[in-house]
């Protein structure tokens, strides 16, 4: 940019949010989470820390029951409640994932009406932010989900029981139906790859929960987000010497052509809006 730069398309920093289930949407990576994996529970079946009898699961936390005919399920004949016999609980488990890729977390949630507290609390963790659940006695079962961006190769996603007294409680929430699918957008990947420019080769590449780019005028630099449907791009670019706004930095925007080989936007100087026209071509 700055004066001389007519245009070109480079991104860094494409944060992914808010898109829908698509192509790999049908594959679950977790394993046993509907709890049907095992020995038969009977009415229930308690397990403590450490045991490795729950399928698929680590118990990393008090006990947790694995129910049969006690209570029906959401999914096949069993469901787990995170409040053993007793002692509050949580379990985990790593899946497979691609750093930067999106994915939706799903499970359903009843709550054992038959003991205190009237209301079941629980926290679910997944790439490192916590989520509080709380929910009143019923055998009623809702679905949630959560959608997250992984940061690892592998992530993990924990379940635990936040009722108190910890030690003493019996009557938790009851988890089924657990699944973890890869909802990222085919629109992510056609913005991967190298772009012709007036001002040299784009290179777009994936670093965790971003695409990154250089471009060779100044060693340029662009940071920015997807909107919801993955075509459009807004962020922020920079240059050498300093990086800042508004001499060597301000905003800029990219669309997506149909065919994902064109890309049509914008820039400008600091806060002001774009008005420079940068577009880019697919290199192939």
């Amino acid at each position: 940019m700055k004066s001389t730069m007519c245009v070109s398309a480079v991104l860094a920093g494409i944060l992914l949010a808010g898109f829908s289930s698509l192509a790999l949407a049908n594959q679950n990576l977790v394993v046993n989470g509907s709890f049907e994996a095992g020995p038969d529970p009977g009415s229930f079946t308690t397990f403590k820390q450490g045991e490795k009898s729950l399928h698929g699961w680590y118990i990393g936390k008090g006990s947790v029951d694995l129910v049969g005919s006690y209570f029906p399920a959401s999914d096949g004949q069993r469901s787990l409640d995170l409040d053993g016999s007793p002692g509050a609980g949580r379990i985990s488990q790593s899946v497979d994932t691609v750093p930067g890729h999106l994915y939706q977390l799903s499970f359903d949630l009843a709550a054992n009406p038959e003991g205190p507290p009237n209301i079941k609390t629980m926290g679910v963790t997944v790439a490192g932010t916590s989520h509080k659940i709380s929910k009143l006695g019923s055998k009623t079962y809702t679905p949630y989900a959560l959608q997250f961006v992984a940061l690892d190769d592998r992530t993990t996603v924990s379940f635990e029981s936040l009722n108190q007294p910890a030690d003493s409680a019996k009557f938790g929430m009851l988890l089924d139906n657990v699944s973890v699918m890869d909802i990222t957008p085919p629109t992510l990947h056609q913005f991967v790859g190298e772009w012709d420019s007036p001002w040299g080769v784009i290179k777009f590449r994936q670093e965790g929960r971003y695409l990154k780019a250089t471009y060779p005028h100044d060693n340029g630099r662009i940071v920015g987000t997807l909107s919801a449907d993955g075509r459009t791009f807004e962020g922020e670019w920079s240059e050498s010497p300093s990086y800042k706004p508004p001499q060597d930095g301000g905003r800029v925007y990219f669309n997506l052509s149909d065919d994902g080989q064109a890309l049509t936007g914008g820039w400008g100087y600091g806060s002001a809006p774009p008005s420079s026209v940068w577009n880019a071509t697919r290199k192939h």
